[in-house]
């Protein structure tokens, strides 16, 4: 009887572990068809930005942050004003992990480094591995080389889950604003050889509700995206904090905010973020951190003015 029930609890195990191989197995090869599917799609355009940035040789600026930097800065223009070349690295709020560790190996001695993230960057959860954190990663081939280790098990159980999840998407037509002519903006064409918004692309600006800012700050994340400020310092380049866009609803938060970034970066930290958070929608795009070409052309001189004034 004990023999028996043994056998029973083993041939459970095997087929646990032969189901667990399958699913593996049948894994990667249906990673690889949905890459290809979805080549097209916006997120995959960072692969571009990073190819871009690869094969920019000598003293560099990079713009980092997320949508409000790609819809914000022009790469374009800041290296004509400036005379040195320069890559927008911009593309989606969210994954900021991903994007400050990507950056890290392309950096090197008198390279200017310009993060102009999201406010949610400063109070949002580091290592969110939703649908667009593990796209992202996926996209940036090593990427789980700087996760730490206690969240590897996690990273790589959501990855595996995340190419089924892909497959799932596009048999239900869930992508159409990448697989359709629907939607010409947001797509990996997107973006032109300097990493920059093709401007002419916007072409017809929606309607933008007011964003609700959140102005908190966790010490977790600052703490991450100073040690990333540090490990770029050490190899020779300057780094500098700007604050984003945004057409806002006022608060009072905006004071202790502000003081928290100073006490935390200090003199790296330029402008104010009053400079560009606005009450009516006079320049923005499609949502509330987007801008119109003209916002963009601004925003880029404004940045010009402040890094001049610091060299």
């Amino acid at each position: 009887m004990r023999i028996s029930k043994k056998k029973s609890l083993l041939r459970f195990w095997c087929k646990l572990l032969a189901a667990l191989l399958l699913f593996l197995v049948l894994s990667y090869p249906l990673s690889l068809c949905t890459d290809h599917i979805l080549r097209n799609g916006y997120l995959n355009a960072y692969e571009d930005k990073l190819r871009i940035l690869a094969q920019t040789e000598g003293r560099k600026t990079m713009f980092v942050g997320g949508s409000s930097v790609l819809f914000g800065l022009s790469a374009e223009q800041y290296e004509a004003l400036s005379g040195e070349k320069t890559v927008n690295m911009g593309l989606n709020a969210g994954p900021y992990d991903v994007y400050l560790s990507s950056i890290e190996p392309y950096i090197g001695e008198g390279d200017t480094v310009i993060l102009a993230l999201e406010f949610e960057a400063y109070g949002s959860e580091w290592y969110k591995m939703d649908q667009t954190y593990l796209d992202l990663a996926h996209v940036t081939k090593g990427y789980a080389k700087s996760i730490p280790l206690r969240l590897l098990p996690e990273y790589c159980f959501k990855t595996t889950l995340n190419c089924y999840r892909r497959a799932y998407t596009l048999m239900y037509q869930q992508v159409q604003s990448v697989l359709d002519d629907d939607d010409q903006l947001y797509r990996r064409d997107l973006v032109n050889d300097h990493g920059d918004v093709k401007q002419d692309r916007l072409t017809a600006p929606k309607e933008v509700e007011a964003h609700q800012v959140s102005f908190a700050v966790k010490e977790e994340s600052m703490t991450m995206i100073l040690d990333y400020v540090a490990r770029y310092e050490e190899k020779g380049a300057k780094v500098y904090l700007i604050h984003p866009p945004c057409y806002w609803v006022e608060n009072d938060e905006l004071a202790e905010y502000e003081e928290a970034l100073k006490n935390c970066f200090g003199h790296r930290v330029l402008g104010k973020a009053s400079d560009w958070l606005f009450t009516e929608n006079h320049c923005f795009y499609d949502t509330p951190y987007h801008l119109k070409p003209s916002g963009i052309q601004q925003r880029t001189e404004y940045l010009y003015e402040l890094i001049s004034q610091e060299n």
